[in-house]
């Protein structure tokens, strides 16, 4: 870990929990260069910056008895140059625990705004390397989330990449290089992972960095940037079951040594393992880097990217008198079945419609105002083009399949400022990383929708027929502003002690007209929010390389989607949340061994339920309690045999929440499951260039609704793969869910209708880097 030596002088931090003001009493009002003693200055050393691994031999051999002002006198460079902890983090010849234990280093901007690695954070931070997402043969956003411990990833076509975080569903915040939207749910699509360098994920509440909507974490994906280190080139290519390809190439571009440009395409295709339902996607990202000074670093991003999808919708559980292959796959109080006969039916129209085309564009400057203060400016324009057109809500009725129509378009458009002030040094003998800043953020958001209903199918051979003409509906206009204002600070009490703490103040200014299409009428409304949201949270190295954390943190969620909210809705207050987690980091026996481990619980308040008394009438005042245990470890067994081994166990429940006609308290909230695992293991073979590997996963049983009626049973899945050395590149051919499993990974909407997750494929993929 980036870690300085401070003394053990007397300044303190103060938090007072009560009025939720925190109060930095380190604040550096002065240079750190300087302290006052007696009434006279008195110049320190220089400050000095050393890796992990230096720190840590350093700090075994120093006294504990140095004097309160001690600072660490600079030391001859090295003569050769350290690798990053990214860098060792990705490269696939050291051992899976070493890379754990890199990733534990890597600064990120998920878990705080000062630049805190995962190790210094106190929280659970997982990161996706880009080594993971190669070997575990993550193709896209949605397989590259569910990567991530403990979380269970949705690819429902009009809400991709929906999680269910900790047992929370729609909870969790989400970002691109840190830039984040309002509405996280609308922006995500299934990009090429060959565009991600890493995914960032911070557990639990993530609101004091991304606003509203992170109450069970926040999800930042890195996508690749330029360095002016060297010049080079990348590409991959890759075929499998159901027609799928993947391609990408990227070039990194040297213009000079204080310039660089970095790009990268990718196109992928898919007839889909459901009848008809093909698939092209596009990605086009860049990334230039400029230094015009030592001082000033400029950063520029375009990401574009276009998808044209004939989407799988689900398959409807129907009646076990007329399934030909019923299975147990799902458990009902009514007879109904998941049929193995119609796993591959498609019962969309034949002209269904689901596209989107998007451009992005970020820019970042940061600039040295000292040797300890840097100010950040981060400007961002998103516009996106969405629509649906389909038949959705698929329900068995009277021997038929029955059908909703479903149109909506997307006219998302927001621009955003965010502004950074950081100090980094000592004050009174502490080191101490402070940082402050606002943020403003304008979404303008079009957006039609109509629904209604079509003729019944038949359930074997469906007559999907085309989208009817003259279904009306409404036309939906938003504009939302956000404003915050931020500061976090970190001050290291001792070698081994960190205490972080961090506020945000969030105003939302929410605008809303619905015109509807059938009655001409126009409806106007809208609402102001805002929010104290806050965090305190501390790291103990107890012994080297093993460092205790513990955090309490509040948040905030919107009942719905605010863009696309009802009256009513728009009316409730914003859900508030609360969160307290105790846990474990630690890398053993000589880096042989890397594990992570916490005990959390989150409660949600104020979530929509009914009125006892008179239960037609919406109200705030239902909540949600989840607690759970996580845990991970890395093992190099040998030098050539890795295991990673990850497991959770989750008790999510409404502890309060009522319909109109039901009691739904002690219930589990939709998709959420109550417990998963993972073993993963690779091994370089002796005498072949080669490394074999598999990973068997097991997921529990969920509901699909929050009446838990249906119950989709848990599955484990295997999938294995070898990969050979050929050339400079690496050629991998994998099986995935190897035993043929059927299950049903998710639910939504209709809790009657299920997605059914793919059989077993195979895929040959080869990457190179030159």
């Amino acid at each position: 870990m980036t870690k300085l030596h401070p003394s053990r002088a007397s300044k303190a931090l103060a938090v007072s929990l009560p009025s939720l003001s925190i109060v930095f009493s380190a604040f550096p009002l002065c240079s750190a260069t300087a302290q006052e003693t007696g009434g006279k200055p008195v110049d320190l050393p220089p400050l000095v910056v050393e890796t992990n691994k230096a720190a840590k031999s350093k700090k075994a051999a120093a006294s504990k008895n140095a004097p309160a002002t001690a600072v660490s006198q600079p030391e001859q460079p090295p003569t050769e140059p350290q690798r990053s902890p990214s860098d060792i983090a990705n490269d696939p010849k050291v051992g899976t625990a070493q890379a754990a234990a890199a990733k534990l280093q890597i600064q990120n901007t998920t878990g705080s705004a000062l630049g805190l690695t995962p190790e210094e954070t106190p929280a659970t931070v997982n990161i996706v390397s880009r080594r993971d997402i190669e070997e575990k043969g993550a193709r896209g956003l949605v397989e590259t989330f569910r990567t991530v411990p403990g979380v269970v990833v949705g690819n429902n076509p009009g809400e991709v990449g929906t999680t269910v975080t900790r047992g929370f569903y729609k909870a969790t915040g989400f970002s691109v290089d840190g830039s984040r939207t309002a509405d996280p749910v609308f922006l995500p699509r299934d990009y090429s992972s060959f565009h991600f360098e890493r995914v960032e994920v911070l557990k639990g509440p993530a609101s004091v960095v991304s606003g509203t909507s992170g109450l069970a974490g926040s999800f930042n994906i890195v996508t690749k940037q330029a360095t002016t280190e060297r010049s080079f080139s990348e590409a991959m290519v890759s075929y499998g079951s159901f027609d799928t390809v993947q391609t990408g190439i990227g070039t990194n571009i040297v213009l000079s040594p204080d310039a660089a440009i970095r790009s990268t395409f990718t196109f992928s295709g898919s007839n889909g393992y459901v009848d008809d339902t093909g698939s092209e996607k596009y990605g086009f990202t860049n990334n230039i880097l400029l230094k015009p000074t030592d001082d000033l670093k400029i950063t520029a991003s375009a990401d574009y990217f276009k998808d044209d999808i004939s989407a799988y919708y689900g398959t409807p559980l129907i009646d076990r008198s007329v399934a030909r292959r019923p299975t147990d796959a799902v458990s009902s109080p009514n007879g109904l079945v998941l049929d193995r006969s119609i796993r591959y039916k498609n019962y969309d129209f034949e002209d269904s419609v689901m596209e989107s085309e998007s451009l992005w564009l970020r820019g970042a400057a940061d600039y040295k105002l000292s040797s300890n203060w840097t100010f950040r400016n981060e400007l961002n324009y998103y516009h996106a083009d969405r629509l649906w057109k389909d038949a959705d809500f698929y329900t068995y009725s009277a021997g038929l399949i029955t059908r909703g129509t479903t149109y909506i378009s997307h006219d998302h458009e927001f621009w955003s400022d965010r502004m950074l002030l950081s100090f980094d040094g000592y004050v009174g003998g502490f080191r101490n990383r402070f940082a402050a800043g606002a943020e403003y953020m304008e979404t303008t958001f079009g957006s039609t929708r109509r629904f209604g209903s079509t003729p019944g199918v038949d359930i074997f051979d469906p007559d999907r027929g085309t989208y009817p003409a003259g279904t009306l509906g409404t036309q939906q206009a938003t504009e939302h502003v956000t404003k915050a204002v931020f500061a976090e600070n970190a001050i290291n009490l001792t070698r081994e002690w960190l205490v972080s703490a961090g506020i945000r103040y969030e105003t939302i200014d929410l605008d809303r007209t619905i015109f509807n299409e059938a009655t001409r009428a126009t409806q106007q409304f809208g609402n102001d929010f805002e929010s104290t949201t806050w965090r305190i949270g501390t790291t103990y190295e107890i012994v080297e390389g093993t460092s205790l954390f513990a955090q309490y943190a509040e948040a905030v969620v919107p009942i719905t989607a605010l863009m696309i909210s009802s009256f009513t809705n728009s009316q409730f207050e914003l859900s508030t949340g609360t969160s307290a987690e105790i846990g474990i980091k630690s890398t053993l026996f000589d880096g042989r061994v890397t594990t992570t481990a916490s005990v959390y619980e989150i409660t949600q308040d104020d979530i929509i339920t009914r009125n006892p008394a008179n239960p037609a009438v919406p109200v705030q005042g239902g909540s949600q309690r989840s607690r759970g245990i996580e845990a991970e470890a890395a093992i190099d067994l040998t030098s050539r045999w890795n295991l990673a081994l990850s497991g959770t166990l989750i008790d999510a429940e409404f502890t309060e929440l009522r319909t109109a006609s039901a009691d739904l308290t002690g219930n589990r909230p939709l998709n959420s499951v109550p417990w998963a695992w993972s073993a993963l293991t690779s091994y370089r073979l002796e005498g072949l260039p080669a490394t074999v590997g598999a990973q068997l996963s097991g997921v529990g049983p969920f509901y699909t609704s929050n009446a838990n009626l249906y119950e989709a049973k848990e599955r484990t899945v295997l999938d294995a793969w070898i990969a050979f050395d050929v050339g400079s590149g690496t050629l991998a051919v994998r099986g995935r869910n190897l035993t043929n499993e059927f299950y049903a990974e998710w639910a939504d909407y209709n809790e009657t209708s299920l997605y059914v997750a793919p059989p077993r494929s195979f895929d040959v993929t080869y990457s190179v880097k030159w």
